[in-house]
């Protein structure tokens, strides 16, 4: 059993298509099929169920996948120990960003003007993925397999145009918006988790007319007077757009929690210790956003 027949599984059985798997691989289709094949000749089981020409992940497959991802996890962490303990002045931080904030730029900025020899990567972010060291998120609920640090909380606004007849009010309950049209984070994403709970809190089923998490989107089709959003204070504020006020929500769940997450009980390098310190001490300095 090789280690790339692990990675391949593990791609295969999040995508369950192995097409696109290949694809993401960057690998021909039927030199992964027959690296699938393999594997499960190694195991003597099958790992999926084939319907025709779609794949699902079986029992089998279920219970390989969680040592499949454990054992890539620990021989990451492994890789991440060696490099410390054979040189701590280089490496890299993995970090995966489930929040659209201006202040990660500067961020990372502070972070190289003090750590110059280590380099950070953003990475996608996937919910029990081993392929990141911190995520940066304000999902409500994290998994049990992580532990986090709060960084800060902060407002959630109403973005409308100041041509709406409720721009000159300085507090907006959603009920007064409820036939509004908005244009909303996609719904995998923390902001979007969190929009959803605050209308559902007001009993309202808002009229969602675009998905989108460009900011630069989302001004353009607020201040053109087609859609309303509800928007983080701390981006927002500190960068006016001309034909857009933000005002205060009235109801309850109206906030979010920023946060930095790891994985529970696994290593974390040098790099990435020394990133979440200076986050912590980032935020903890950063003064509050006034709206």
């Amino acid at each position: 059993m090789e280690l790339a027949q692990l990675s391949y599984f593990i791609k295969v059985a999040e995508l369950e298509h192995v097409t696109r798997a290949a694809e993401e691989l960057h690998m021909a289709q039927p030199a992964l099929t027959k690296a699938i094949r393999q594997l499960e000749k190694e195991l003597n089981t099958p790992l999926f169920d084939r319907l025709g020409k779609y794949i699902r992940l079986n029992e089998n497959g279920r219970i390989f996948l969680k040592y499949a991802t454990e054992a890539l996890q620990l021989l990451e962490e492994g890789k991440k120990q060696l490099q410390d303990t054979t040189d701590g002045k280089k490496g890299s931080v993995q970090l995966a960003i489930d929040v659209h904030t201006q202040d990660v730029p500067e961020l990372i900025l502070k972070f190289k003007e003090s750590f110059p020899e280590f380099n950070v990567a953003i990475v996608p972010y996937v919910e029990g993925s081993y392929h990141h060291d911190l995520c940066l998120t304000s999902m409500p609920v994290i998994p049990e397999t992580m532990e986090r640090v709060c960084l800060y909380n902060e407002e959630l606004l109403l973005a409308l145009p100041d041509s709406h007849p409720l721009a000159s009010l300085e507090t907006i309950h959603l009920q007064a918006v409820r036939y509004e049209s908005f244009i909303m984070a996609p719904g995998s994403s923390s902001l979007r988790v969190i929009t959803d709970r605050c209308f559902a809190m007001a009993g309202i089923q808002p009229s969602i007319a675009l998905e989108s998490e460009d900011p630069l989107l989302v001004k353009r089709m607020v201040a053109a007077g087609q859609l309303l959003a509800i928007v983080p204070a701390r981006s927002w504020t500190s960068s006016a757009y001309s034909g857009i006020v933000l005002r205060r929500i009235v109801n309850a769940g109206s906030s979010r929690t920023v946060s930095l997450c790891w994985m529970k009980g696994h290593y974390l390098s040098c790099a990435a210790e020394r990133f979440k310190e200076l986050a912590i001490q980032y935020y903890k300095e950063k003064p509050s956003v006034s709206v």
